[in-house]
């Protein structure tokens, strides 16, 4: 069965990409937010996804490593049991973003915004959030451990139970 699983991808350069499972290559296509990727891998994305949005998105199971995902805009998206290892997120705007199972270990999150979303059970171990803003956020049984926090807001903030490589926060 010749089975296309086609994402659509908005771009801040107006030009988005379309995922074609076939071949697993990314091709231009029509823009759209509001999609959801499931059980992909590295090999389904080029090693620069700079800029793109997914606004809205679902990202479910996906097993990626080392992707540049920077300076995108990923507002109101939701990540549920993925594994997003080595990647680079910096100046990307992950407001009312909902994280749930997730490993983040490893990659770049400098200057995120992730104010007032909502991240439970999820690991960015090693990870480097120098700069990020996690105002307003709510973080239960996340593993910061390893993680460079210099200069990270946690202005109003609830914490439950995250650790820290100075010992568990609540």
């Amino acid at each position: 069965m010749f089975f296309f699983l086609v994402l659509n991808l908005f771009l801040f350069s107006e030009e988005p990409y379309c995922v074609k499972r076939s071949d697993h290559i990314l091709e231009r296509c029509g823009k759209n937010d509001d999609v959801a990727l499931r059980g992909l891998d590295s090999s389904h994305f080029p090693k620069d996804m700079s800029g793109v949005s997914l606004y809205k998105s679902q990202l479910v199971k996906l097993r990626v490593e080392g992707i540049n995902f920077s300076q995108g805009y990923y507002k109101q998206i939701r990540v549920k049991g993925s594994r997003l290892k080595k990647c680079q997120f910096d100046n990307s705007n992950f407001i009312g973003a909902y994280i749930k199972k997730s490993n983040f270990d490893n990659s770049s999150f400098r200057g995120v915004r992730f104010s007032a979303a909502k991240i439970e059970n999820s690991s960015f171990r090693g990870a480097d959030l120098r700069g990020a803003n996690f105002d307003r956020a709510v973080l239960m049984f996340v593993d910061f451990r390893g993680a460079n926090i210099e200069g990270v807001n946690f202005d109003k903030a609830s914490l439950v139970s995250v650790q820290f490589d100075e010992g568990i926060k609540n």
